[in-house]
């Protein structure tokens, strides 16, 4: 690679992919995205990846690991622990104790082939433009204590419920509510109270009721606009996710409820809504 001259670059930023370059998942990746950011493709070494880093200041950099060096994979992700807010981690299959490392490093975003081309893309697109916020701000805030950060669950399934409450209890303060009846009341006594929901955690399917209908009465009330709203439902395929990403979904938790995950991308989607936060207040905006 040659570091010789300064990178310039036109579009919104760049996409760094690391890994095997001959993979035709690159392929796919730079076709997809191509339009929006420009493409670097660089080796699983971490003296090109620092200094792809420091020459190109990616917007997003996705890691595509094929289970062969878990060794070099492991290294890393020490190194992009850092950057972990604007990161992927594309497995080419399902590695369960890979997926928990990743997780608990602070990685949301964590895929397995085959990957949905289009949420694939909706996720570069999403994490690229909060890239660049981000880079903007002076994030010595991001080291001072912020207040306990309450969270309201709605779901039916007591099971779930209960491992939902298990795995964040300890970190957020939990409202937990089985309908969207519940749910609005919660947000509007909150308001009141002057101790606001910050992030909701949604079923797709409560009783009588659609979650994604619920989304919108929610999203319906400007007030509530700018929550976090992760979805959580067993109905995973491509198509069901996009339109949960597209409603303006934060995230998807899959059902089984897997803790390590599911504290991985709420943890993700409250620091995401945090920038968005400051953001807000430092172009002069109010938060509406």
């Amino acid at each position: 690679m040659n570091y010789d001259k300064p990178f310039r670059h036109k579009k919104r930023g760049v996409l760094l992919l690391v890994g095997d370059s001959g993979k035709s998942l690159f392929g796919t990746i730079s076709a997809l995205i191509g339009d929006i950011l420009d493409v670097k493709i660089i080796d699983m070494n971490s003296e090109s990846i620092a200094l792809s880093i420091e020459n190109y200041a990616p917007s997003v950099i996705t890691f595509v690991h094929d289970g062969a060096n878990n060794t070099v994979f492991l290294a890393t992700l020490e190194l992009f622990k850092k950057y972990a807010y604007k990161s992927i981690i594309i497995s080419t299959s399902h590695f369960k104790e890979i997926e928990e490392i990743v997780c608990s490093a602070g990685y949301s975003e964590y895929w397995y082939s085959p990957i949905g081309r289009e949420v694939l893309k909706k996720r570069i697109d999403t994490i690229s433009a909060f890239s660049e916020k981000i880079t903007a701000l002076d994030r010595s805030f991001l080291l001072k204590r912020s207040v306990r950060t309450r969270l309201l669950i709605v779901e039916d399934n007591e099971y779930d419920r209960i491992l939902l409450v298990e795995t964040l209890k300890n970190k957020y303060e939990l409202m937990i509510v089985s309908s969207a009846k519940e749910a609005l009341s919660i947000l509007a006594i909150s308001q009141e109270e002057g101790n606001e929901i910050a992030g909701i955690i949604l079923d797709v399917f409560l009783p009588g009721e659609n979650g994604f209908d619920v989304f919108d009465s929610i999203r319906a009330d400007e007030s509530y606009r700018d929550i976090p709203i992760l979805f959580s439902t067993s109905k995973t395929a491509w198509r069901d996710v996009l339109h949960g990403l597209n409603l303006g979904a934060a995230d998807y938790l899959k059902k089984p409820i897997q803790p390590f995950k599911v504290l991985a991308k709420v943890n993700a989607a409250m620091f995401r809504a945090r920038i968005e936060q400051v953001w807000r207040i430092e172009k002069g905006g109010s938060g509406s």
